[in-house]
């Protein structure tokens, strides 16, 4: 099966939620690069190999995946996040359908190869270790696909130990072969794995074989030299590898994919900034020209806005020597991936984004816990940009400034013609103005689609 065309890559980028301008002149090379490092993130990789400089997993040295303590391996491999367990909490609310258990909402290419992959879990658990992975019609390409153990990296981790090849209508006699084996026969006797257990199908488009055989031959490099599967006669050419749990990237990974992404219109490095707002770089005059059409709304909503200064922390009052954790809509619900850390109050976070304007998300915080003093908590709202370069509060009690602010923002969010009743967070425009102080624009909305 052919790679990933340029197209291709940009359409699987996008479905990870990352976005890049569509005339990019990014190398397709720095564009598998994201990619890459988007899936690695999607599989909890650099949580789960040895190290950096021996990746490969020791498979003879892990146990068999426990079902009778653990649970089926499809319950285990199944990985969501907040975001996704209220989209099907409101589906049910309303009446509809909802997903059932390890069903992805949303029907992208990512979120087909993470279907493909509970999936095979699934059949795993049902004992059948054989799939074709092929398109609908049948009649394009396919992957045949046979799970050759199920390994416990820890109590929610399993991993898939597999066999694979793809076929298309140039190699298809040897995939054909292959099926014949794994079909029941009755009447025959024989002792290869397959002989008598059902042939399973997953239908998937011809994207959705390419991005699953780009992560299975990925996945390959952690396979030591040393592991050698049984194979059946038909299995000579496959490849052996490795099917992690696979969820929706984390707010931290979105960030950091999602930074500098180059000029707005073609992806080459940026080298100036609009003059009036510097919160878009350009490759030059002629990019920013084309791109004025677009960028002219925003640019123009920041002109007249009231601004103003408020000073945050990075801990609440009463709260300086506790450990916390932010969880937010990206969060995991399914793995232990939000840090838990104590932060120090008297060391400002770095400034990356220098003089030029950026988004930041306010959000009234949920906090669990109480002060130290026992006193209640004081009334405040998290503030934190995409990278979480920032990652604080914005206290009402900290300063007069504050107060008067805390009151113009709280009435923006919930009063204002901009805002809603009910409304908990919104985005706004901000400056570093200090190393605890931020310049926020009051009552401009940002004018783009927002992500995060």
């Amino acid at each position: 099966m052919d790679p990933l065309t340029r197209q291709e890559a940009l359409q699987v980028l996008s479905a990870l939620g990352i976005e890049l301008p569509p005339q990019t002149k990014l190398p397709d090379t720095a564009l598998l690069s994201r990619i890459d490092i988007a899936l690695k993130s999607s599989q909890e990789l650099p949580d789960i190999l040895p190290s950096p400089s021996s990746p490969t997993l020791k498979i003879s040295s892990l146990a068999d995946w426990p079902t009778d303590r653990l649970g089926p391996v499809m319950t285990a491999m199944h990985r969501t996040n907040m975001a996704e367990t209220y989209q099907s909490a409101m589906l049910k609310q309303a009446g509809m359908r909802t997903p059932t258990f390890g069903e992805v909402v949303g029907n992208d290419v990512f979120n087909e190869l993470r279907r493909t992959v509970f999936s095979l879990a699934q059949t795993w658990d049902q004992g059948v270790p054989c799939c074709v992975v092929q398109d609908a019609g049948r009649n394009q390409a396919a992957i045949n696909v046979r799970v050759l153990e199920a390994k416990r990296i820890n109590d929610k981790t399993p991993v898939l130990v597999v066999l694979y090849a793809s076929f298309t209508k140039a190699n298809l006699l040897p995939g054909t072969r292959w099926v014949k084996e794994k079909m029941p026969h009755p009447t025959h006797s024989c002792s290869h794995p397959c002989t008598h257990s059902q042939l399973m199908n997953i239908n998937a488009d011809i994207l959705e074989q390419k991005l699953l055989l780009y992560i299975l031959d990925a996945n390959s490099a952690y396979i030591p030299s040393t592991y050698k599967p049984n194979r059946t006669a038909t299995e000579g050419d496959f490849k052996v590898s490795l099917l992690f749990p696979t969820g929706p990237l984390s707010f931290d990974a979105l960030g950091k994919l999602n930074l500098d992404t180059g000029c707005a219109i073609c992806g080459e490095k940026s080298i100036k900034k609009c003059a009036n707002c510097q919160s878009v770089g350009y490759c030059g005059r002629e990019c920013q020209a084309k791109d004025w059409s677009n960028h002219k709304g925003r640019c123009k909503s920041l002109k007249g806005g009231t601004w103003r200064t408020i000073k945050f922390s990075l801990c609440l009052p009463g709260f300086e020597d506790m450990f916390v954790s932010n969880i937010n809509r990206l969060a995991s619900t399914t793995s232990p991936s939000t840090p838990i850390q104590k932060p120090d109050p008297n060391v400002p976070p770095p400034n990356i984004h220098g003089n030029r304007v950026f988004l930041i998300k306010m959000q009234f915080a949920e906090i669990r816990g109480t002060p130290q003093d026992g006193g209640p908590v004081p009334h405040n709202m998290m503030i934190y940009d995409r990278k979480r370069s920032i990652d604080g509060y914005f206290v009402e009690s900290a300063s007069e400034e504050n107060k008067v602010a805390f009151g113009e923002f709280n009435y923006e969010m919930k009063m204002s013609p901009r805002g809603t009743p009910r409304a908990a967070k919104m985005y706004r425009y901000a400056k570093r103005v200090g190393d605890w102080e931020l310049s926020v624009c009051l009552d401009k909305l940002p004018q783009e689609t927002i992500k995060w």
